[in-house]
């Protein structure tokens, strides 16, 4: 997808920030300095700032100019969404393992909200389908919660989600299926003792595969 004027400045900037060319507490080029080094109008620049801002990496000051933020206190999901587009394999393993954790601890949430409510509708396809597969199925019990947050917890990490649910399909990993299958069965059940292990060795088994990949992906791409 050909991206927009303002989103290709707005990529250089992020990467000229994470990429150590702007740092934390640092005001950047004014707009006419930016527009001239990057080729494009200034209003085009100013629409990029306005995204940045919005994504919590910097702040417009009035008569002062555009200061970067240190995205742990001020950045949003959108960002780390960005990142994770631009940079995958780069945005450091920690990063990949919060990711992971925060995907879990919310999950368990949801899986065991799932498993109290006898209502629950469950329709899922036990078995891989496409790159969408992890996602749909983490999202299918997020909105059958009781809480509407989840779902749209789930939606800002769907990115990093499928591209987990790629590797997983396309290395074909038994154990991660069969995980999944005892998890759904546990929840039809209603066996609340055996989910939390299960929820644990499902995690256990993608960190060491997905944070595995992408240990090998970043020192191959140096």
């Amino acid at each position: 997808m050909r991206l927009s004027a303002e989103e290709q400045v707005e990529k250089t900037l992020i990467q000229g920030i994470f990429g150590g060319d702007y740092n934390v507490g640092d005001y950047l080029p004014p707009e006419r300095k930016l527009a001239d080094h990057l080729g494009f109008s200034r209003p085009v620049i100013h629409k990029a700032m306005i995204r940045l801002e919005g994504k919590g990496l910097v702040t417009i000051v009035p008569r002062r100019g555009v200061l970067v933020n240190d995205y742990r206190e001020s950045g949003k999901l959108e960002l780390l969404e960005s990142l994770y587009e631009m940079f995958k394999w780069k945005i450091g393993i920690e990063m990949h393992r919060s990711i992971l954790e925060f995907v879990k601890e919310n999950l368990t949430r949801v899986l065991m909200e799932a498993l109290r409510n006898k209502t629950i509708s469950y329709k899922m396809n036990l078995m891989f389908d496409d790159e969408e597969d992890l996602f749909r199925w983490m999202h299918h019990f997020a909105m059958a919660s009781q809480n509407v947050v989840y779902a749209m917890l789930f939606n800002e990490f769907k990115t990093g989600i499928i591209n987990v649910s790629t590797f997983l399909m396309v290395e074909k990993l038994n154990d991660y299926q069969v995980i999944r299958m005892e998890i759904d069965d546990v929840i039809q059940r209603g066996e609340e003792a055996k989910l939390q292990p299960l929820i644990n060795a499902l995690f256990d088994t993608i960190e060491k595969h997905w944070i595995g990949r992408c240990e090998d992906e970043a020192q191959s791409r140096g």
